[in-house]
């Protein structure tokens, strides 16, 4: 994802010249002046590198004018990617946090609620993951060619691409809240029916898959440098493109990662949100439901509402009359359900914006490094502010729930 640069001597001119990471000056000799000819493109994250034909090592040719150093775009676009998710997976943290406290500092009411219960556990993991990505590129092995700011080790790769896939869990929950939401909404069950018939089995099935499939990436040795952060990568990186083609290299681990990222991740995300669309469609024709449902009450209580005051001599005990003072009644009560139904369908919408935010950006990046076999800079930089951010996210849109959850 980040772009391998390797230094060669190219000119006779002063140069600057990129390895690992860091950008240093040098001043070439003339001798080396056929390293030029025969060269082809190279995909890497938007960066433009240039392979000679006669080898497998990276070149990249700059020059200075008038004794100028010429700023190298690989480390400029290097650092921002490993900048932003210093700042995105903190708040994120925070995020979660602030998630996590609330629903704790007040147990005696909260975590007896399922609701509260998915928003807790559901924000445990989100700053797990988002703790892991605010490493950013720290945990990669210091030397790693072409990422700014590697310092780590391959175990400290591997621990910290462990709990990023733990992420995964995170739409797992999103679906297990827009279940809960369907049942509030659309079937009308209370939050102590729902806790024991189903509540149970949800958190057992989205923690076994989740925690499952993080625990698969450790023995087949998929946690690697992927540039931005360590995940499911090859290693060396260029064994195998981001498309699954054979690099000239064999892999020494991750063999096979481009086709992991979808088995076990990205597969799994999206199909918890397709379900989790499925599920918004059937809340919103519930809605419309109650609604008409409503409309058809308040008419008909207009219509007998005007009757009422032509036969206003009827006798008190009549079953006309108590017919009359039935219907105030069932007008309360259906308008009250429809607000609640409201209620529950927009904090439900929201949520699912939240969560196509989340993802959206960071599958796009994916799909276009398996087709094209490289990356594009810009969808880089939206997936290292957005892949971070869901913990942030989820706790903007806390609040708004806890009116309808008391009622």
């Amino acid at each position: 994802e980040g772009g391998l640069v390797g230094s060669q001597r190219a000119s006779a001119t002063r140069g600057t010249t990129c390895r690992v990471g860091e950008c240093r000056e040098e001043r070439l000799s003339g001798e080396d002046n056929r390293a030029s000819p025969r060269l082809a493109d190279l995909r890497g994250s938007g960066l433009q590198a240039r392979w000679r034909s006669s080898d497998s090592r990276p070149l990249l040719i700059t020059t200075q004018s008038r004794q100028k150093t010429v700023t190298m775009t690989v480390t400029n676009r290097a650092k921002v990617l490993s900048i932003i998710p210093h700042v995105s997976g903190p708040l994120s943290v925070i995020g979660s946090g602030s998630i996590a406290y609330d629903i704790l500092s007040d147990r005696k009411n909260k975590v007896k609620r399922p609701y509260y219960r998915i928003m807790l556990v559901m924000s445990i993991v989100d700053g797990l993951s988002s703790f892991a990505l605010a490493f950013s590129t720290l945990p990669i092995p210091a030397g790693a060619e072409g990422v700014y700011g590697a310092a780590g080790t391959t175990q400290s790769c591997t621990t910290q691409g462990f709990f990023i896939q733990l992420m995964m869990i995170s739409p797992l929950y999103n679906l297990i809240l827009s279940t809960y939401y369907l049942l509030l909404g659309k079937y009308h069950m209370s939050e102590e029916e729902i806790a024991r018939r189903y509540e149970k089995n949800m958190h057992v099935a989205a923690i076994t898959i989740g925690v499952g499939f993080a625990i698969l990436g450790l023995p087949l040795k998929l946690y690697n440098n992927a540039n931005l952060w360590c995940w499911i990568a090859t290693y060396p990186s260029n064994c195998e493109t981001d498309s699954g083609e054979p690099g000239p290299v064999q892999c020494e681990r991750g063999k096979h990662a481009w086709l992991f990222r979808w088995l076990i991740f990205y597969g799994p995300v999206w199909i918890a949100i397709l379900c989790v669309v499925i599920i918004m469609i059937m809340l919103t024709r519930s809605v419309q439901s109650e609604e008409k449902k409503f409309v058809k009450l308040q008419d008909n209580m207009r219509r007998k509402g005007s009757s009422c005051d032509e036969e206003h001599k009827l006798d008190m005990n009549s079953p006309s009359r108590n017919h009359l003072e039935q219907d105030p009644y069932d007008a309360r009560y259906e308008r009250s359900r429809y607000e609640r139904s409201k209620q529950i369908f927009r904090q439900a919408v929201f949520y699912v914006v939240v969560l196509f935010l989340t993802w959206i950006f960071v599958t796009i990046n994916r799909m276009y490094q398996l087709i094209t076999g490289g990356s594009s800079f810009p969808l880089l930089v939206l997936h290292s502010i957005f892949g971070p951010l869901q913990g942030e996210a989820s706790a903007g849109s806390l609040p708004p729930c806890q009116s309808w959850t008391n009622n």
